[in-house]
């Protein structure tokens, strides 16, 4: 049996690939499979199931197979898997094929492979040996540039569909039983769920999991008969039921479905799974690297054990994963898209407001700025959300260099110029697209009667309204200035028109040209002006993550489509579908198809300007001014609640409410000290109180140890004390902290991190910020130049960290591109506080993400009138952690730390000095450089 490869350590290979071309941890395990000679030659595939419209998400996966096989030189299938018939038409079918030539046209369009509609070649070997492997010399029948070279062998090229290959994935399924790999189980699917356990518990193995093969080979002809009802049985892998990888508890390779297939009839009624189709299709293709979303990950064993226990003679295909694309104020789920089909939210998988290929191509978003915009996204596997606005800029950034200028009035407002001559038109010269002079100028003609925007003028203008209002002036874009001298009401008081008069010496080369006004407005001419229906499309949603509503329904823009009848300048009769026009100060637009002779209808792209950026820059007033700038603010969540200072330990234990197990940390072996789990939050109270109920609990304690809080200035317990170094920053007020306490190096860190995008803001504890939590803890193994503690932790181990004292908590977050990128804990008592998590992702290092996020800690802290902040043990932070501190105003405090000696043991402990351990003791130059020395040691493991 020839190898497979599942994954590797090859990240940090050389892409062999030329300059300038996209690098990731993909493109670098396929260019070592070719230096190595593991492959001859890069074949990819993209499999769609024919269920629905391809939406914004799969072209991640079209321009990562396709422009891999493009950069590599090498082929690409395009393949239906369709092998679920009661969800699948041919008009999904249809709508695949063309998105997918749409997207890859002109582009990585000769790396596609077509077939002619074959079945699989037949081969003389013994069935229960046979391989359905496409030869070399079929495959050399369909090379990829076939399509373009003859029409006539074009026409009859197809793409390729799972449902080829029924006949052989059945054999397939026949040697698995013949090997003893497979059984046909009568197990209900309620009984099958049962039956297969829990993630912390073991399945067990059907009762028909010993049927014999034989039995098993009459069973699975007779399922293919149509024998049996719907569920009445399966056809099962026999792997392993106490596999911790539920894929692994024997999965279903085969169910029954009597339905008519789009393609195959009613020749079938049994279908295979889709793991079981999908690797056994791409090893029959000759597919070397098989690449899927991320939730595949944990079915990838499963995709190599069953071509391992089938023994094939070829070689076999890699399986790669990365992390799906998904987009803020989106949703992605076809099974929520076609919700919103269904019951008439959009008027089909097209509508422009839709994430679909087909919606974006319909809303005039070219191939090219899809192809461009996720390329630059890169590929990873971390799961983030996208940015809306980050795609809105890549449209504009197009649409700007390319779409031809028109002047079009949305809301038309009737104006007449009454200085003007009634009977007289001029043209005037207007640039068709001022970033291309190439494109050349057009006539736009000028009479006494126009159109203005209804928007463009206020009656009762506020003081910064610079457009049009009562006695105010503006200029006609690439005419005069005029003044508005009267306005026309009708009988309900509805403004209907404007009379006004130009400064007829204001136009190109007259002698008031150069007179400068502050707003130039679009018109249009009323004689002659064309109308059309135009459809302003905006988001769908009105919330970042609509698909984490309980109701992804509740979170629909009421506004996300208005129409309106329009005027246009006559040019626009002549417009064609495919060119993109920019309505000047409106948008951009473009022709839609439901356009006919006499009626014209535009649908708009793009807004010239965002209004779904992510928080940022809050107003002034929400604002922190200082002597030397601002610093950002981050949101503060409605309803907070100030948080106070645990009860005193001794007062806890009188009220019975806790027990010493609750209170108590216990260290050391030889020398076992107790200290207060919480003690830099929560005071002792009286010590006598814990000294008595450790001496009646039974266990041995050598030492109880408790600090006094930063705020007391004297020693107030009579026991034995010294003084202890801690990390702390006094706060008076933000203000004082932003001009005073830090320097210009740290302000400019601050700001940096805004520039940058990152946002910083408070955010309840759910499963977002513990699923972003849980990628912080794995990022690297190490973290401060030591062993990360956290590092391998699962959702529910970080769960009951974050959970731990939650309700004396904040969460501050710092998001980029709305991926969690580091947090803050911060823990609230009513004299200080303290982060008692502070983490950020090392791969944005580069974006100060620390210093935003402790700026974030020290305005809450101030604002609480809360005086200290605190950061554990001074002597304890590694240098380059006590530069970070000491740039954020933090320094070291004495507080008293108090030791109780319970026994002899520790009376002896404090007679030669090491009450508080040997590592304490050790002189701070040899701590520097013992510290720099562990971490040079963890670097290079």
């Amino acid at each position: 049996m020839n190898p497979d490869v599942t994954s590797s350590k090859s990240d940090n290979l050389p892409l062999v690939a030329a300059q300038g071309q996209p690098s990731d941890f993909i493109r670098k395990i396929v260019a070592r499979d070719l230096e190595t000679g593991k492959y001859a030659q890069v074949h990819t595939r993209f499999p769609p199931e024919p269920n629905g419209y391809l939406h914004i998400g799969h072209a991640k996966a079209i321009l990562l197979n396709f422009g891999i096989a493009r950069e590599m030189q090498g082929i690409c299938n395009l393949r239906y898997d369709d092998t679920n018939p009661t969800k699948e038409k041919q008009e999904y079918v249809d709508s695949i094929f063309e998105d997918v030539m749409w997207l890859i046209g002109d582009w990585s369009e000769n790396y596609l492979r077509l077939k002619t509609p074959v079945a699989s070649p037949q081969t003389t070997v013994p069935e229960d040996e046979r391989d359905f492997a496409l030869s070399a010399s079929t495959l050399d029948e369909w090379p990829p540039h076939r399509l373009h070279n003859s029409s006539t062998e074009g026409s009859r090229l197809e793409p390729f569909h799972t449902s080829d290959h029924f006949e052989a994935i059945y054999h397939y399924a026949m040697q698995l039983i013949r090997k003893g790999s497979a059984y046909v189980c009568d197990l209900s699917p309620q009984a099958m769920a049962s039956y297969r356990g829990a993630p912390d518990r073991p399945g067990r193995d059907s009762p028909f999991r010993s049927r014999s093969v034989s039995e098993n080979l009459e069973l699975f002809g007779r399922m293919k008969n149509g024998e049996f009802a719907e569920g009445k049985c399966t056809l099962r892998a026999k792997i392993d039921m106490a596999s911790p990888n539920f894929w692994l508890r024997d999965p279903i390779l085969y169910r029954i479905r009597h339905a008519e297939h789009h393609r195959t009839g009613r020749k079938w009624c049994i279908y295979p799974m889709y793991d079981f189709a999908q690797c056994l299709s791409d090893y029959i293709e000759g597919v070397t690297h098989s690449m899927g979303t991320l939730e595949f990950e944990v079915h990838r064993p499963l995709y190599v054990w069953i071509l391992r226990d089938l023994d094939l003679p070829n070689r076999l295909p890699r399986r790669l994963e990365f992390a799906r694309f998904s987009l803020t104020y989106t949703v992605m789920s076809k099974r929520k898209l076609l919700q919103l089909v269904a019951e008439g939210r959009v008027k089909g998988w097209d509508d422009p407001r839709m994430p679909t290929i087909s919606g974006y191509r319909r809303r005039g978003v070219s191939a090219n700025v899809l192809r461009n915009f996720m390329y630059g996204l890169g590929i990873t596997k971390y799961k983030s959300a996208t940015q809306i606005h980050a795609l809105e800029h890549a449209i504009r950034a197009e649409l700007n260099h390319v779409a031809v200028r028109r002047f079009v009035v949305l809301r038309p407002l009737p104006i007449v110029i009454t200085n003007y001559p009634k009977d007289k038109t001029e043209e005037f010269d207007a640039l068709n697209n001022p970033e291309d002079l190439s494109s050349g100028i057009r006539k736009i003609t000028f009479s006494r009667n126009l159109y203005i925007e209804r928007e463009d003028f206020a009656e009762a203008p506020s003081a910064n309204y610079f457009r049009f209002y009562p006695g105010g002036e503006v200029r006609l874009k690439n005419a005069y200035i005029i003044r508005c001298n009267e306005i026309i009401k009708d009988d309900g008081g509805n403004i209907v028109q404007l009379r006004c008069t130009a400064d007829l010496e204001s136009k190109a080369g007259a002698a008031h040209a150069a007179r400068k006004m502050r707003v130039a407005l679009h018109w249009v001419n009323m004689e002659g002006a064309v109308e059309a229906e135009v459809r302003l499309y905006d988001q769908l949603f009105t919330i970042p993550n609509p698909e984490a509503a309980a109701d992804f329904r509740t979170a629909i823009n009421p506004n996300s489509l208005q129409v309106l009848t329009a005027k246009c300048e006559p040019s626009l009769t002549q417009s064609e579908p495919k060119q993109p026009y920019q309505f000047e100060r409106l948008g951009y637009f473009v022709l839609d198809r439901d356009s006919a002779v006499g009626k014209l209808v535009f649908n708009r792209t793009i807004e010239l300007r965002t209004r779904w950026l992510p928080p940022r820059r809050l107003s002034a007033s929400d604002r922190v001014s200082g002597r030397r700038g601002d610093v950002p603010v981050a949101e503060i969540p409605a309803g907070f609640i100030k948080k106070v200072a645990k009860p005193a330990a001794s007062k806890q234990l009188q009220d019975g409410s806790i027990g010493l197990s609750d209170i108590l940390s216990i260290n050391g072996r030889i020398l076992r000290t107790a200290s207060l789990l919480n003690e830099y939050n929560q005071d002792v109270g009286n010590p006598q109180v814990l000294i008595d109920a450790i001496r009646s609990w039974g266990r041995r304690i050598d030492l109880l140890t408790f600090i006094q809080r930063p705020e007391a200035k004297e020693p107030k317990y009579d026991t034995w004390w010294e003084p202890e170094e801690i990390a702390a920053l006094p706060l008076t007020s933000f203000d004082e902290w932003w001009n005073c306490q830090i320097g210009k190096d740290t302000r400019r860190k601050v700001l940096r991190a805004e520039k940058a995008g990152v946002v910083v803001k408070h955010v309840p504890l759910n499963d977002y910020l513990i699923e972003g939590v849980t990628r912080i803890f794995n990022e690297t193994r190490f973290k401060r130049g030591k062993p990360h503690r956290h590092y391998g932790k699962k959702f529910a181990q970080v769960k009951a960290i974050l959970e731990r004292d939650c309700e004396r908590c904040e969460f501050i977050a710092a998001l980029f591109e709305g991926e969690l990128i580091g947090f803050v804990k911060l823990l609230y008592t009513d004299r200080l506080t303290r982060p008692v998590l502070n983490l950020a992702m090392f791969a944005h290092r580069d974006k100060m993400t620390n210093f935003a996020l402790m700026a974030e800690v020290a305005r809450s802290t101030a604002r609480e009138g809360i005086p200290f902040v605190t950061y554990g043990i001074w002597k304890s932070r590694r240098q380059g952690m006590r530069e970070f501190l000491i740039s954020n105003g933090f320094g070291p405090l004495k507080i008293p730390r108090f030791y109780v000696p319970l026994n002899i043991i520790g009376r002896m402990a404090l007679s030669i000095g090491i009450q508080g351990g040997l590592v304490r003791n050790i002189p701070d130059p040899l701590m520097t450089q013992l510290l720099a020395v562990r971490s040079r040691w963890y670097a290079n493991r």
